[in-house]
């Protein structure tokens, strides 16, 4: 394999788990909510954040 399809694999690889890493930390980083059993939450989630900004925008 030449050095310039290894370095395109290498570049490929970093921006595919980087994208998989970001989602991953966008969708976990919303959820706040109490879970003590695993069979759903104890209370309504908190409203995420485009949800917040759209009742703000409905206010004014």
């Amino acid at each position: 394999m030449s050095g310039g399809a290894m370095v395109f694999m290498a570049v490929a690889w970093i921006a595919v788990l980087g994208t998989t890493g970001w989602s991953f930390y966008r969708l976990m980083a919303d959820k706040q909510h109490f879970d003590p059993d695993g069979i759903g939450p104890g209370e309504p989630p908190v409203p995420g954040r485009v949800e917040r900004e759209a009742a703000a925008k409905r206010k004014k």
